[in-house]
């Protein structure tokens, strides 16, 4: 960990989950602030531009941005307060299930610490196993979405989304960013993650960059919507409806649970 800090551009990592993950007994940050009463809703967003050097990112803190999301937040509800952890029924690749999850369904983690996409080592392989890149990286239109199927709604993840160019000069892989002739690469990592708290899949930044991503200790749950994405990695999918809705606001909405047991 002392090297990560001496390479990058960092001082720190603040931790946003569970308190029951807290090291040696610590008091999470957020709960810090929960406690002070300072906030009027108990809730952190955020909000990815998908520009390379950009600054157009945003996490708000106890309120939503209504500029930076298109629709109705959708809520899911924390299964194990640990993580993030909520439940899928199925990941689909297209319209079609592969089986990937059992019939209770698969936990899945919302993260900003990661990156990419991670899933336990056998079915993330049989996902991977399913799709067909040809060797010039030039069918990613012909590809299926991968779609994550939480609570009945469908979260597609487009081909020019979990496939990332490798730049033939610097060796690394590139997401959003596609260029003919160069070679690609998934953006997955395999991760067995053991019980209690797994097996589980982890929704990073590939994922919660599409969709404006809401952490709300005041439900436990979790929330998603559209991004409101311009430019070049906009990539829409077509199952995908947006609609504008330009204001500040706090979660003024009413919430119904999902309709889980606790995992």
């Amino acid at each position: 960990m002392g090297q990560v800090f001496m390479d990058s551009h960092f001082d720190g990592i603040v931790r946003l989950a569970f308190p029951e993950m807290a090291a040696y007994g610590f008091h999470p940050l957020f709960d810090n602030i929960m406690k002070q009463k300072v906030l009027d809703d108990n809730v952190i967003a955020f909000y990815y531009n998908r520009d390379d050097g950009s600054q157009g990112s945003q996490m708000t803190v106890g309120g939503v941005d209504k500029n930076l999301y298109s629709g109705d937040i959708r809520y899911h509800d924390v299964v194990h307060e640990f993580y993030w952890t909520i439940l899928a029924e199925d990941i689909l690749l297209g319209d079609q299930s592969l089986g990937l999850c059992p019939l209770a369904g698969c936990k899945v983690v919302a993260d900003t610490g990661t990156s990419l996409l991670t899933g336990p080592q056998r079915p993330l392989n049989k996902l991977l196993d399913s799709i067909e890149v040809n060797d010039e990286c030039s069918n990613l239109d012909e590809l299926p979405d991968i779609v994550f199927k939480i609570d009945g709604h469908d979260y597609p993840i487009t081909a020019y989304e979990y496939v990332l160019t490798v730049n033939s000069a610097s060796g690394e892989e590139q997401p959003y960013v596609h260029t003919l002739g160069e070679d690609c690469a998934g953006a997955f990592m395999p991760l067995d993650v053991p019980a209690p708290e797994g097996p589980l899949w982890i929704l990073g930044d590939i994922f919660l960059s599409k969709y404006y991503t809401v952490f709300d200790r005041d439900r436990n749950a979790v929330g998603f919507a559209d991004a409101n994405l311009y430019g070049d990695h906009a990539y829409k999918s077509t199952k995908t409806n947006t609609q504008k809705d330009n204001v500040f606001a706090k979660t003024e909405f009413e919430y119904t649970p999902s309709d889980v047991k606790a995992y």
